[in-house]
């Protein structure tokens, strides 16, 4: 009885199980090394024209949320 989603083919990064559940818990150190890693693995596997909208609009959401608090 699950949701109905379409396959959406959105850009990865591979990380360890560890950092994986980690970065689900919000640990900061894990997401602050994520956001600065991820621009370099997208440019070197050339993903980085479909992953920059997408990385754009978080880090956007990220420092809103930010200002907020």
């Amino acid at each position: 009885m699950g949701r109905n989603r379409k396959r959406v083919d959105l850009p990865i990064v591979p990380m360890c199980h560890v950092c994986h559940m980690c970065q689900h818990e919000g640990h900061g150190p894990t997401i602050e090394r994520l956001i600065r890693k991820a621009p370099l693995y997208w440019q070197a596997t050339g993903q980085w024209d479909k992953a920059m909208p997408y990385f754009e609009r978080f880090m956007s959401r990220r420092k809103y949320l930010e200002t907020e608090e």
